[in-house]
């Protein structure tokens, strides 16, 4: 019996270890709010890879644990001797499972989809930003090269360069056309697309 109690602990903690991390999960609701300076950008985007690398290999750490506990309590519960016992332990299990581990299957794979996606975008913001540096420096050297100091009119000013730098991707509610949601869909339109001015 105490076996089982120390088995029961170690994947209540093993649920736990995820879970630490919703707080991190929260804030990628907000899109990331990039410095209009190239350096204070490029470790601006150096730093969230780190971190969202850190988070992933976190979550995913957290959910193997917890799949290790699960299996080790499960032949554990094979290696007893009676079939009413391993029956009652196996019950017993279930039970635990579904009140601490069975949604943080779903809710791993989710997170570990969001990391990934906001990993991608700063890969993109990361190729823009180097792609906007090789274009200004290009056209530098064209006008050097021309001998007209005064032609900066083509070179990009620094407004031109925001306009480069891709917006986080928004996640636009859908109306189901059901006018009792429709409050709670204008809400959230107007205050992501509707009242920005930068759209």
């Amino acid at each position: 019996m105490a076996d089982g109690q120390a088995l029961k602990t170690k994947i209540s903690s093993a649920c736990k270890l995820p879970r630490s991390n919703d707080a991190q999960i929260e804030e990628l609701r907000n899109p990331f709010e990039f410095p209009s300076e190239k350096t204070q950008r490029e470790e601006y985007m150096r730093r969230k890879t780190a971190d969202l690398n850190y988070l992933s290999r976190g979550i995913s750490q957290g959910k193997q644990l917890l799949d290790k506990y699960v299996k080790e309590a499960i032949e554990r519960i094979d290696r007893r001797a009676g079939q009413k016992e391993q029956e009652k332990f196996m019950m017993d299990l279930k039970r635990h499972l579904e009140d601490d581990a069975n949604s943080l299957d779903i809710l791993t794979v989710q997170w570990l989809n969001k990391i990934e996606f906001r990993l991608e975008e700063l890969a993109h913001q990361a190729t823009l930003t180097a792609d906007a540096a090789s274009s200004i420096s290009q056209q530098a050297t064209r006008s050097d090269n021309s001998g007209a100091d005064n032609q900066t009119g083509h070179l990009l000013t620094p407004g031109d360069r925001s306009e480069r730098i891709r917006r986080p991707l928004l996640e636009v509610p859908i109306f189901s056309g059901d006018f009792r949601e429709f409050t709670t869909f204008w809400s959230a339109f107007q205050s992501l697309i509707h009242d920005d001015v930068d759209l």
